[in-house]
C-alpha cells in the first residue's frame, strides 16, 4: 500500500514536467504565426489601397479620358466602374451626351462695311468615342471654348464678309446654318487627324442679326418702299394675269366650240358609217344564211336521194334473198317429192316382188302336195 502511494506521488510529480515542456513548445511556435498574420495583413492593405486608387466611376453621359505622364492615352472608357494604373495615371470626365453651346454677342461686317450684330447662336453637338483622345490632345477638355466658340465667330465673320447687307439679312439668312455646320466640320477634320470627327454637329440655330439704328430705320423705309413696289407689281401682274386669263378663256371657249362642232361632225360621220356597216353586215349575214340554207337543202336532197338509193338496194337485196329462198324451197320440195316418189316405187316393186315370190311359193306348194 505504501508502494502504491509512492507510485502515485511519482506520477503526480512527472505530469507537471510534461505540461511545462508542451507549454515551452507553444511559446517557440507563436512568433512564426504572428509573422504570417502580419504579412497577410500588409498584402491585403496594399491590394486594397491599389484597388481603391485604381477603381473609379464614370458618370452616365460622360466618357473617361486618361493621362499618363502628361500624355493623353488612346483609351476611352464607357460610363460605369473602370480601373486604371494608380499613382501614374489620372482620369478626367468629358460629357458625351447632347449638349447645347451658346455663342453670344457676335459682330461681323458685310461687303459694304455695315456692322451686324448676332445676339445668340446655339450649336447642339455630341461627342463620338473614336475621336475623343485626339480632340482632347488638340483642344483640351474645354474644347467648346477653343473650338466651337472661336470657330462659330470665324464662320459668321467669313459668311458676312462675302455678302451684302440684303443677302445676309434676307436672302441667305437660311443658308448660314449649313454654312456654319459645313465650316465647323471642315475645321475639325482639318485640325484632327482622325475620321470621322469627334464632334457630331446635330443642329445650328441662328437668330436674325440686329442692325445699327440708322441702318435699321433706312432698311425699314426700304422695306416699306419695296413692299409698295411689290404690291404695285402684284396689282399689275394680277391685272395682266386677268387680261391674259380672259383672252385665254375666250380662246378656250372658241377652241371648245370648234372641238364640239368637229366632234358632232365626227359623231355624225361615225353614226352614218356605223349604219352603213350595220346594213352591209345585215345583208352579208342574210346572203350567208340564204347560202347556208341552200347548201343545207341540197345536202338534204342528196341525203334523201342517198337514202332512197340505199332503200332500193336493200329492197333489191331483200327481193333477191326471197327469190333465192323460194327457188331453194322449190328445189327442196322437188327433191323431197322425188325421194318420196322413188321410195313409193321402190316399196311398190318390193311389194310386187314379195307378192310374186309368195305366189310362186304357193304354186310350188300346191304342186308338191297336188
Amino acid at each position: 500500500m505504501e508502494f502504491q502511494s509512492v507510485g502515485w506521488e511519482e506520477d503526480e510529480q512527472v505530469l507537471p514536467f510534461e505540461e511545462d515542456v508542451d507549454h515551452g513548445l507553444d511559446h517557440r511556435e507563436s512568433p512564426i504565426s504572428a509573422y504570417i498574420i502580419c504579412a497577410v495583413a500588409a498584402f491585403s492593405f496594399i491590394v486594397g489601397a491599389l484597388t481603391y486608387f485604381a477603381a473609379h466611376t464614370v458618370e452616365k453621359g460622360h466618357f473617361g479620358v486618361y493621362t499618363r505622364n502628361g500624355k493623353v492615352l488612346d483609351v476611352v472608357s464607357e460610363p460605369g466602374l473602370n480601373f486604371m494604373l494608380p499613382f501614374v495615371t489620372t482620369y478626367d470626365q468629358i460629357q458625351s451626351s447632347r449638349r447645347v453651346h451658346q455663342v453670344k454677342n457676335i459682330t461681323c461686317s458685310t461687303v459694304g462695311g455695315i456692322n451686324l450684330y448676332f445676339e445668340k447662336v446655339e450649336i447642339t453637338v455630341r461627342l463620338l468615342k473614336e475621336g475623343v483622345p485626339e480632340l482632347v490632345r488638340s483642344f483640351g477638355l474645354q474644347y467648346e471654348e477653343v473650338y466651337i466658340h472661336d470657330n462659330v465667330r470665324n464662320e459668321i465673320e467669313h459668311f458676312c464678309s462675302e455678302r451684302t447687307l440684303h443677302q445676309v439679312y434676307v436672302e441667305d439668312l437660311q443658308k448660314i446654318h449649313d454654312w456654319i455646320t459645313w465650316g465647323m466640320k471642315s475645321g475639325i477634320n482639318y485640325f484632327l487627324s482622325i475620321d470621322p470627327a469627334a464632334v457630331e454637329i446635330i443642329a445650328v440655330v441662328v437668330q436674325k442679326p440686329k442692325l445699327p439704328e440708322a441702318v435699321a430705320q433706312a432698311y425699314a423705309r426700304w422695306e416699306v418702299e419695296d413692299a409698295e413696289i411689290r404690291l404695285n407689281d402684284m396689282i399689275l401682274k394680277s391685272k395682266d394675269k386677268e387680261a391674259i386669263e380672259l383672252v385665254e378663256a375666250e380662246l378656250r371657249a372658241k377652241r371648245a366650240a370648234a372641238d364640239a362642232k368637229a366632234m358632232e361632225i365626227l359623231y355624225r360621220s361615225k353614226a352614218t358609217q356605223a349604219k352603213v356597216l350595220a346594213e352591209s353586215y345585215y345583208y352579208e349575214q342574210k346572203l350567208r344564211a340564204e347560202a347556208d340554207l341552200k347548201v343545207a337543202e341540197m345536202a338534204y336532197s342528196e341525203e334523201q336521194l342517198r337514202v332512197y338509193k340505199e332503200g332500193l338496194e336493200v329492197q333489191r337485196k331483200k327481193d333477191l334473198a326471197v327469190a333465192r329462198f323460194q327457188r331453194w324451197a322449190l328445189e327442196s320440195l322437188r327433191v323431197v317429192s322425188a325421194i318420196f316418189l322413188g321410195a313409193a316405187i321402190l316399196l311398190g316393186l318390193i311389194w310386187l316382188s314379195e307378192t310374186n315370190y309368195l305366189s310362186l311359193k304357193r304354186a310350188q306348194l300346191k304342186a308338191s302336195y297336188g
